[in-house]
């Protein structure tokens, strides 16, 4: 009988590891040696991956800013396994520029195991009618055809190495806060990820979407907001203030304090999300301690329970 116990007792523990090991090669995969791009670095989540994989990952880094002083600034934190580049990603002519600049970093048949979308610019917040053409073109010409051309340009390199690509969109496309086209745009990255992920696979490329919510980062700046609120109210006419003024504009701006002072700052978890193997089925909703990230994930599981 103690025989039959010991035997076992061997192969729970033997079943046990097993599982442990699957589970964690699921968890992390190794990419060490491995060349990953992720735009938007000068400032941000951007920034933050990028020094979080240099300083743990291993792999080359290559980290586009909009700016030379964002490529200086990120490459004086960052050792040689990070290569800073130039790519605005609101114009075709600099991410072209830029694939000609990563193709001389690649080693020949490497290719780019990871693509991460995640430069993007916040509009205004106001009412949808006080915003101008330009101004809602501006935004989707950066948000969502700038994830777009820069996943074109970039998936034939992504194919070769097999990899993945990863949009960073927002909670706001799922629950959007009124007079934001930051949130248009941000629910037309998720329709062309859900768009190209089919296809995607058939060349052994994965396609995921990270959805942060409210997080404490230079991109959330209560300043910065409040300003491009008061742009938008100084030049309505009259009427228009009259209608929409006073008390609406107070609570308007308490609403933008709200959000900014609400953010969680658990930016890591974000990055943390931002990984290689974010699991398929699933959408991962960051920045929940908090806020309006809070809020979506507690209406979502009333809602749908998902």
């Amino acid at each position: 009988m103690e025989d039959w116990s010991s035997v076992l007792f061997v192969l729970i523990t033997v079943f046990i590891l097993v599982i442990t090991f699957w589970l964690l090669d699921r968890m992390f995969i190794d990419i060490t040696g491995k060349y990953v791009l992720i735009t938007g670095c000068d400032s941000g989540f951007g920034n933050l991956l990028a020094r979080r994989l240099d300083n743990r990952r291993g792999c080359h880094v290559i980290a586009a800013c909009l700016t030379e002083a964002g490529m200086r600034d990120l490459g004086s934190v960052t050792s040689s396994m990070v290569t800073t580049i130039l790519m605005d990603i609101g114009s075709n002519e600099s991410i072209l520029s830029a694939h000609d600049h990563v193709l001389s970093i690649i080693p020949r048949g490497k290719g780019l195991w990871g693509l991460v979308n995640n430069a993007g610019i916040i509009s205004a917040m106001g009412l949808p009618h006080w915003h101008s053409r330009q101004e809602v073109s501006h935004v989707m010409e950066v948000n969502l055809l700038g994830t777009i051309d820069v996943t074109n340009t970039f998936f034939p390199l992504v194919r070769e190495a097999k990899g993945r690509v990863v949009n960073v969109s927002s909670g706001l496309a799922l629950f959007p806060t009124a007079g934001s086209y930051y949130a248009v745009s941000k629910a037309g990255v998720e329709a062309y990820s859900d768009f190209i992920r089919t296809s995607m696979q058939l060349s052994g490329v994965s396609v995921h979407i990270i959805e942060p919510g409210s997080c404490k980062t230079s991109f959330l700046n209560l300043q910065t907001t409040k300003d491009s609120l008061r742009r938008l109210w100084n030049r309505l006419p009259l009427e228009e203030r009259q209608d929409f003024g006073g008390e609406m504009a107070y609570k308007t701006q308490g609403l933008l304090v709200l959000v900014c002072a609400a953010a969680a700052v658990f930016a890591c978890r974000v990055l943390d999300r931002i990984r290689v193997d974010i699991g398929g089925k699933h959408v991962s909703i960051t920045g929940c301690e908090s806020g309006f990230g809070n809020l979506f994930a507690r209406n979502l599981d009333r809602r749908w329970g998902t």
